[in-house]
């Protein structure tokens, strides 16, 4: 399995299509979701690098979720020490 970079700003995870993500991949990793009309994630579609970012309420399956990742780039290191899964942890909310 390739695995993948995760990126992160200061509130939510971002999944950028260069990175190798798609819709259909994380749609499979919803392990719930408030409903709303806004769907389970919002696309960016950022001339330089479009990206995926969840909804709030959508709450992501943590284990699959870390096993895809290779590596989280945090905008903001402000827990140095976190491993990968304790940070998805912290962000799916």
């Amino acid at each position: 399995m390739n695995k993948k970079i995760m990126h992160t700003s200061n509130l939510a995870m971002r999944f950028y299509v260069h990175n190798g993500w798609t819709l259909e991949e994380l749609e499979g990793l919803v392990e719930s979701h408030r409903d709303s009309t806004d769907g389970r994630f919002r696309f960016f579609d950022d001339t330089d690098s479009p990206y995926y970012v969840p909804n709030v309420g959508t709450n992501l399956k943590i284990k699959e979720l870390a096993e895809k990742i290779s590596e989280i780039k945090k905008a903001f290191n402000d827990y140095p020490n976190e491993t990968n899964k304790e940070c998805i942890e912290r962000f799916n909310w």
